[in-house]
């Protein structure tokens, strides 16, 4: 039998290669690139590196006329239809009342004739909780472009400058992983936050020539780490909210109102499952609902249902708590240990990963699950973490 996404990677081929010029967009960062490659067509991300989970398909929103856009400029994404409203978000009822409470704000000064931007704004949480999300439905209320950076991206000062001088009077500027930015870009751009300027930094990191206006924008931050953020960029946010995990019950309310959408039949059963795989992020129960809809429709099923979830679980090596097989064998060093374990020797037994992607990627549940503990001299397993491990999948 063949996968559906060989199928998707089969009717994607075809289709690039029947339209000359397309043009993909990742799904990542926005960029819009040529996906032709020597062996076929090629979808890594130019940018970022990003990958599609799903085949091709991902990446295939629609067909762009070939042409090039200004390395200086950020990208400005125009969506094609209007992103959900504030009603729309389910779960993380502070952060929502504190942004429409803002919104509110905002429209009455600019009722009251004042010319001033949207507030900045940092939105931190774990991935997967909001944060893109919540950023375009900030500029959808506001009505203004939002123009997507990574901070990574923005490598230097003379960058920071290039996009803030792209920018038109009230845009929406927003900064992924905001955290990444060096900390001369970091002052580069609280001084544009409080001043409305850019001062121009040499390579000797001194102030060179004059100070150049820009017009009032919106900073928007999102990041996983904002304590890592320097205390001077930090305060300059109006608005410095965190996005929580969702319980259960909300995300399967949350999948539910998502395969309605999708006009996908799904059994409460099922969205409860999934939900309870998720570790609290819509990101990652959206993802393990659209894996389910492939299993499903890959076995002539129409239902999304208990059995159906048990096969994606298992095709995809997921267990009861919604750990893949790299979350189980950090668990497993640690139960082979005879103390603690240093990050980065459970790192370079993870297949060699970064110190710090075990820290940022892998550690944030296994702590959340209470399966393990931090301690001044490494990791250890709790009782619940040994339990699990002996249960196995389930």
């Amino acid at each position: 039998m063949v996968e559906l996404v060989d199928l998707q990677r089969q009717v994607a081929v075809a289709w690039i290669q029947s339209e000359p010029g397309t043009k993909c967009t990742c799904v990542k960062c926005a960029t819009k690139f040529s996906p032709e490659g020597i062996d076929g067509p090629s979808l890594i991300c130019p940018v970022c590196g990003h990958m599609p989970d799903r085949g091709l398909c991902e990446y295939l929103l629609t067909a762009f006329p070939k042409r090039e856009s200004p390395p200086s400029e950020p990208v400005e994404v125009v969506p094609s239809a209007a992103p959900p409203g504030l009603d729309d978000v389910i779960g993380n009822a502070s952060a929502v009342a504190q942004i429409r409470t803002a919104l509110e704000a905002h429209r009455a000064r600019v009722a009251a004739g004042s010319k001033a931007a949207f507030p900045s704004i940092l939105l931190a949480g774990v991935g997967g909780v909001g944060k893109s999300m919540l950023a375009s439905i900030i500029a959808h209320e506001v009505k203004k472009p939002i123009r997507l950076q990574m901070g990574q991206s923005l490598s230097d000062p003379a960058r920071v400058g290039d996009v803030l001088r792209s920018l038109k009077a009230g845009d929406v500027l927003f900064v992924d992983e905001v955290h990444q930015l060096k900390p001369a870009c970091q002052e580069a751009l609280y001084l544009a936050m409080e001043g409305g300027i850019f001062v121009p930094i040499g390579k000797a990191g001194q102030p060179i020539g004059t100070p150049i206006k820009l017009p009032p924008f919106t900073l928007i931050g999102a990041t996983t780490d904002e304590w890592s953020l320097l205390p001077s960029f930090l305060q300059r946010f109006k608005y410095h909210i965190r996005l929580e995990r969702m319980t259960p019950d909300e995300l399967a309310a949350a999948l539910a109102e998502y395969a309605d959408r999708k006009k996908w039949a799904v059994t409460a059963g099922a969205c409860k499952t999934l939900a309870e795989k998720a570790h609290g992020t819509p990101r990652l129960a959206l993802r393990l609902l659209d894996w389910a809809m492939d299993v499903a429709l890959a076995g002539g099923s129409e239902v999304i249902d208990d059995i159906v979830v048990k096969a994606t679980c298992e095709l995809r090596d997921i267990d009861g708590l919604g750990l893949d097989k790299t979350e189980r064998r950090y668990l497993s060093i640690l139960d082979a240990a005879a103390g603690p374990v240093r990050v980065n020797v459970i790192a370079s037994q993870l297949d060699t990963l970064a110190r710090r992607t075990v820290e940022i990627k892998i550690e944030p549940v296994l702590i959340w699950l209470g399966l393990i503990e931090k301690t001044q001299i490494g990791r250890v397993l709790t009782t619940r973490g040994r339990e699990h491990l002996r249960k196995g999948k389930s």
